[in-house]
């Protein structure tokens, strides 16, 4: 079984998500283990300052010169340089970007809901309570959806993780949409589908996987649109302002699948590998260089910082490169969406009550831990910290709040 991210077991060290840390203390903020590249880093560089010394052994002991010029590594540091502060600088923007992207997202979401409550929040007949759940949870599965397609890639069949699309689809090529959905009773009419869908082009495990947040999307349109069946439908002004929160929410999706479908090219990532390892460690070799006269405390250290500079800009390149995977410092992608899940379940909760709220709950598609065979594997200690599965404490939370605001006021 996959173990838990540390996203799922951090400390309340504040709004972080991500690897907290402190600037105040600079030896605290040096010597932290925890999200450092230092682990990782530290052997390479002791390796090479250890091939360093074996060179100064055996130039003084024995006689063996290996040393070469050292005018061939002052042009090569320059390209290195370019290599590597040019790719680091290009990943970083992107990190930012996708943060962009992934607050826009699950703001969208969240403001979208709220729209829905409180549109119709003031009419609680049946069938405003059955738009407003099925709204809820075309967004939540639609939010849920992309976080998985996100974080899981091509690896795992995402359509098979959520239950009210399991009837909708039979085979690898095809979507199958057959009227009855098959997920809760509804008195609306369907709209006729065709029997099957063909798409077009290959359709691997992580092409159908990208094509899901846009069905949903689809499906949640549809599901704004029959806003008209009510008995005092939505004023157009309104039902624009939701319809803008999904194309907000799709924008961002963009964003990231932009992404993921084309990441930086191989050559310039080979290219810039390739000359960081051979420029580190062909360098105590022309440290040593007679030219340079250098002694050989001044070429071990030299070494030593060398090597941690440039491979440490390599290192924090690869651990940039996937923000959506999880290492301590890639995006919170699992606790912004359990955060926003839980603000649309509790913007439910306010307004048609903690059934609908625990009903919607029950209903959201969840992406725990995968075994050997592709299948979810969720423990009791993941269920604790697992998104979404923890509505009961909320709504035992907003009831003491409820609770405590009734006793201050007698008037609510």
């Amino acid at each position: 079984m996959t173990s838990l991210t540390p996203h799922f077991l951090r400390e309340d060290l504040g709004y972080s998500r991500t690897v907290s840390y402190t600037c105040k203390n600079s030896w605290t903020l040096i010597f932290q283990r925890w999200g450092s590249l230092n682990p990782k880093l530290l052997p390479y560089c002791f390796v090479n300052t250890l091939l360093c010394v074996v060179l100064i052994l055996l130039l003084e002991l024995i006689g063996l010169d290996l040393t070469i010029s050292e005018f061939g590594h002052e042009f090569m540091s320059v390209l290195v340089s370019f290599l590597v502060i040019s790719k680091l600088s290009y990943t970083i923007s992107l990190y930012y970007e996708l943060q962009g992207h992934l607050s826009d997202m699950n703001q969208a979401a969240i403001d979208m809901t709220q729209l829905a409550c409180t549109f119709t929040g003031q009419n609680n007949g049946e069938k405003y309570r059955e738009w407003r759940y099925e709204v809820t949870l075309h967004v939540t599965t639609m939010l849920m959806a992309t976080a998985a397609v996100v974080s899981k890639g091509g690896q795992n069949d995402v359509w098979d993780k959520i239950k009210f699309l399991e009837s909708r689809r039979d085979h690898d090529i095809l979507l199958n949409l057959p009227n009855d959905f098959g997920r809760i009773s509804c008195s609306r009419e369907r709209v006729d589908y065709p029997k099957e869908m063909y798409v077009m082009g290959s359709n691997l495990k992580s092409d159908l996987n990208l094509r899901l947040p846009i069905r949903v999307a689809q499906y949640l349109r549809n599901t704004v649109m029959t806003h008209q069946s009510l008995p005092q439908p939505l004023h157009p002004m309104q039902e624009m302002q939701l319809m803008d929160r999904v194309k907000d929410f799709m924008n961002s999706y963009r964003g990231i699948r932009k992404y993921l479908v084309a990441p930086l090219p191989l050559p310039w990532v080979q290219l810039g590998r390739i000359f960081v390892i051979a420029y580190v460690f062909t360098l105590p070799f022309a440290l040593l260089s007679p030219d340079l006269n250098l002694a050989g405390v001044e070429v071990i250290l030299t070494t030593f910082l060398i090597t941690y500079g440039f491979l440490g800009c390599e290192f924090l390149f690869v651990e940039l490169d996937d923000p959506f995977a999880e290492d301590p410092n890639d995006l919170p992608l699992a606790e912004e969406c359990r955060a926003a899940v839980e603000d649309i379940l509790l913007s439910l909760y306010f307004v048609d009550g903690k059934d609908a709220a625990v009903k919607l709950e029950s209903q959201i598609p969840t992406f725990g831990s995968y075994n050997n065979d592709g299948d979810t594997v969720v423990d009791d200690q993941m269920r604790e910290h697992q998104p979404f599965l923890r509505l009961k404490k909320v709504v035992q939370t907003m009831k003491s709040m409820e609770k405590t605001t009734t006793e201050a006021d007698p008037l609510l």
